[in-house]
């Protein structure tokens, strides 16, 4: 089992795995999770701590799911940062445009199947 610390309306701030091997330990074990809510800011009447099964935190996981940004997705098309300078490199010391073509090409592939919203 896990236990997790949510807002009210379900935002998850903090989940620790285990520690249900111990039912004298199982309640202190929550406590700590409160007490890193109040740690962090929140107030009592907006958290909520509890023991959830394997389906339950699949099921919260889910729900917090971060949706990527376009420029998330950007970021992750691009070359490496190592390629672009390797490329840059190329066309300007070794005088060789061709070398950072690719760039150009990709910038823009890049570009129009993640445009800005």
């Amino acid at each position: 089992m896990n236990r997790v610390c949510l807002t009210k309306d379900g935002k998850l701030i903090e989940m620790q795995s285990g520690g249900d091997d111990n039912p004298d330990l199982m309640e202190m074990r929550l406590n700590t999770l409160k007490q890193n809510a109040f740690n962090a800011g929140y107030k009592e009447d907006e958290i909520e701590v509890k023991w959830v099964t394997e389906a339950e935190w699949a099921a919260i996981q889910e729900a917090n799911k971060l949706v990527p940004t376009y420029a998330d997705l950007r970021r992750a098309a691009y070359p490496p940062e190592s390629e672009i300078i390797v490329a840059l490199w190329e066309r300007i010391v070794e005088n060789r445009p061709e070398a950072s073509e690719f760039l150009q090409t990709k910038r823009v592939e890049v570009k129009a199947k993640y445009p800005k919203p």
